[in-house]
Formats: structure tokens, sequence, C-alpha cells
């Protein structure tokens, strides 16, 4: 039952791994063309190992938001889990922009 609940992460940092060992996958950017769309773009080299741990960290913040905590947890446990996962959002929103100006160019 936990594979069940937990499987759009999974699957989201299995593809992540694939990017990061092939050094090939798809980037999500916003399309020029509607606003608020977008649209899957290839990358390659090291934009798409920046996109895989991207997704790995998404995937991280997906399986840490999933389900409640356990109810006898410590105080230091709760903080320390918020902040690693808010800390894996950032980290995934701030490692697809790195991978956005590899594929640009522009670092």
């Amino acid at each position: 039952m936990l594979f069940l609940g937990n499987a759009l992460p999974l699957l989201l940092a299995l593809y992540g791994l694939k990017c990061i060992v092939s050094l090939q996958g798809s980037l999500t950017e916003p399309s020029r063309l509607m606003l608020h769309t977008f649209r899957l773009v290839p990358v390659k080299g090291m934009a798409a190992a920046m996109a895989g741990f991207g997704d790995i960290a998404l995937a991280l913040f997906g399986y840490l938001s999933s389900g409640p905590t356990k109810e006898g947890s410590t105080w230091l446990w709760r903080i320390a889990r918020g902040i690693l996962r808010w800390g894996s959002l950032v980290a995934a929103f701030l490692l697809w922009h790195k991978a956005h100006m590899l594929r640009l160019g522009m670092l």
C-alpha cells in the first residue's frame, strides 16, 4: 500500500535518475505562444543532469508532503522535516532554472 501512495514521486525520481545517467531528457519551460502554458523541450549534457536533479528534488517534496506525520514525533523532527520538505521544492525550481540557463548557453 505504501508503494501506491508514493507512485508519482517514485516515477518522477526514476525519470530524474534516467536523465542523470543518460544525460538526455526533457525540461518543462513556459510557452511563449500562450500565457500560463508549458512545453517540453529536449535537453542534453549538464542541462539534463540539472533537470534530473530538479526532478529528484520535486519527488522528495512530493514524498514528504504525502501522508500525515507520526503523532509522537518530536518538535525537532517536525522542524527538520519541514525544512527538508520546503527546501527540496526551492531546490527543484533553482535546479530547473539552472538547466534552462545551460540549455540556452547563458552559463
